[in-house]
């Protein structure tokens, strides 16, 4: 059960100066319109209201099973964009298909009155249970087919959601946000930089990562030792028993203690600090929080920006000379965000005496997210007397 809208819209010729009133031009777009959608011969009958004046309108005509269409007029523009909306109960056909739209942008097309092709989008669903839209970083609207809600739930500090979807799998979301899915082996690569970096005896730390796939990847390297540190126990709970595909069986253990990993349920600032006041040291630490975005506006944001300085701040200190700092950024299609990133590693470097610093970026297209990802690492280096 969901709302359908579909949106259509179309370019009309100029209306011939003098020739032609607005109310009849304006009634003429009406009997276009409710003749495409519905072949009604008397049209005038379904309108509800009409509000014009020297050719700016907007109408609204009542169509089957309560259906509204909403026809609006943009007279500089010469553009009509028309909406259709309707209530679709489960198991009833729907009002109009994609199909049927293709259809009548082609009758519309042949109109002597319309100037430019007739462009339909796909129906949007509305006040359905669960979520099908997510944004891209640049906002940009995409659609997955979920055809299963395998998980639902709001912790102490995030709404946590497991979807299925038949393209990508199962799919971590944290406070609508797609975290990672089945099909998205190539973030975990990524991140890790599987291939390049050399994990075998190495000691690691892992900053959130509650999914359990990063944790996973590198034990698979031999390391000496892994920490993760984990905030939400509902976020691995739910990806334990839904998402083993990614974290196997690591997450079986929660806060108890392997032969070469240990998993804390626990903030990471604090665990953090106390690490640094024990002098514990890693070779790498990750950076695997969920997506956040970095803005200097005056918000919630801005509290998000001195935790991701924080972040960086402690970690730095807690990686031994040579050490490697491994995190994810925005999306490519975002440059803002990923430079405002860079500029927060550089500033938060500049302040560690004795060390020089390379920092290196790629990207990789992320199945789930349909768009390239950026990822980061930075590794510290003893100062020569040519560093800055």
């Amino acid at each position: 059960m969901a709302v359908q809208t579909h949106l259509l819209d179309f370019r009309t010729l100029p209306t011939g100066g003098d020739s032609m009133s607005p109310e009849t031009y304006i009634l003429g777009l009406e009997k276009l319109v409710i003749e495409g959608f519905y072949m009604h011969e008397n049209f005038g009958k379904n309108s509800i209201q009409r509000i014009f004046s020297d050719y700016k309108s907007v109408s609204l005509l009542r169509g089957p099973r309560e259906s509204l269409i909403t026809l609006r007029y943009y007279s500089v523009q010469n553009l009509v964009t028309v909406t259709v909306e309707y209530y679709l109960e489960n198991g009833n056909p729907s009002l109009l298909s994609y199909e049927d739209c293709k259809i009548l942008e082609a009758k519309w097309s042949q109109e002597s009155t319309v100037q430019k092709t007739v462009k339909t989008i796909p129906r949007i669903l509305r006040g359905i249970p669960f979520d099908i839209y997510f944004p891209t970083t640049d906002e940009r609207l995409l659609e997955y087919d979920v055809d299963e809600i395998c998980f639902d739930g709001q912790s102490q500090f995030q709404h946590v959601q497991i979807f299925h979807s038949k393209s990508f799998g199962k799919m971590l979301v944290l406070d609508d946000d797609p975290n990672l899915a089945e099909s998205d082996l190539i973030y975990t690569d990524n991140l890790m930089r599987r291939g390049i970096e050399n994990y075998k005896n190495s000691e690691i730390l892992i900053l959130g990562g509650g999914d359990g796939a990063l944790l996973c990847e590198l034990l698979k390297e031999n390391p000496k030792n892994v920490i993760m540190i984990e905030i939400d126990e509902m976020v691995m709970s739910a990806c334990r028993k839904h998402m083993g595909s990614l974290c196997g069986t690591v997450l079986d253990l929660q806060t108890t203690e392997s032969n070469n990993y240990q998993i804390l349920t626990a903030d990471c600032l604090p665990t953090m600090t106390q690490m640094l006041d024990s002098d514990i040291k890693f070779d790498y630490i990750f950076g695997d929080l969920t997506t956040i975005p970095l803005t200097t506006s005056e918000s919630s944001d801005q509290v998000i920006h001195h935790f991701l300085t924080k972040v960086l701040e402690i970690s730095f200190k807690l990686l031994r000379k040579g050490g490697k700092y491994l995190t994810h950024g925005p999306g490519t299609s975002s440059p803002q965000s990923g430079a405002m990133l860079e500029q927060l590693i550089q500033s938060q470097i500049q302040l560690i005496p004795g060390v020089s610093v390379n920092i290196s970026k790629l990207s990789a297209f992320i199945p789930s997210f349909t768009e390239n990802w950026n990822f980061y690492t930075v590794q510290l280096l003893p100062a020569t007397k040519h560093s800055n």
